[in-house]
């Protein structure tokens, strides 16, 4: 009977190393995707979702960032539908949105003036 145990353990433990290949299976990170609506334009004042994206800082905490650019009616609009899931819009375009009844959250402002910059190669 413990013969039988054992053979029977034995096989198990085979077949399932077998199914796997003969290797353990690793669990790959989940990856998040996240779509960011930012303004009409690519401007310098989104230099920072940029930058990031450039230096993998998104790709490192386990995001797969897409930015969609649009005017800021549109965006509320898109991110009020969940069709965008995030979005850096003038702030006074939340206040009518909000009147309209656009589910809409106001999280931060990032700027208190536009950050003009002007460079040029020496």
């Amino acid at each position: 009977m413990r013969r039988m145990v054992v053979l029977t353990l034995a096989l198990s433990i085979a077949a399932a190393v077998a199914g796997c290949g003969g290797q353990q299976a690793t669990p790959s990170p989940a990856v998040t995707r996240l779509t960011v609506g930012l303004g009409y334009i690519a401007s310098v004042q989104f230099a920072p979702f940029y930058r990031a994206q450039e230096q993998g800082y998104y790709r490192d905490a386990g995001l797969e960032v897409t930015f969609q650019n649009e005017i800021d009616p549109n965006l509320i609009t898109l991110i009020g539908q969940g069709a965008i899931d995030i979005g850096m819009a003038d702030g006074t375009s939340v206040i009518p949105a909000a009147g309209q009844g656009i589910p809409i959250l106001y999280a931060a402002t990032i700027y208190a003036q536009f950050p003009s910059v002007v460079m040029a190669t020496m």
